[in-house]
């Protein structure tokens, strides 16, 4: 991501903290993410590389949750 979307991103977080009503705590976190110095790097090989555990249980819990629903509603064969 461009640096000057980071910027962008600080300045409404700046402008949201200095507004009532506007968050503008995340609009700062998230230009400060992508400013860190080798962040874009990180989240590519995060997002390309292996999952950690806690995305996996996760992801296992859901599909429990969906043969859960599965089971108790069978889909109606038309």
């Amino acid at each position: 991501m461009p640096h000057d979307v980071a910027w962008l991103l600080i300045t409404a977080g700046v402008v949201g903290l200095v507004t009532p009503g506007v968050l503008g705590l995340p609009f700062l976190a998230m230009g400060g993410l992508v400013l860190w110095p080798g962040s874009s790097t990180r989240l590519e090989r995060w997002l390309n590389g292996q999952p950690p555990r806690l995305l996996k249980g996760s992801m296992k819990q859901i599909g429990r949750f969906l043969d859960d629903l599965e089971r108790r509603y069978p889909p109606s064969a038309r």
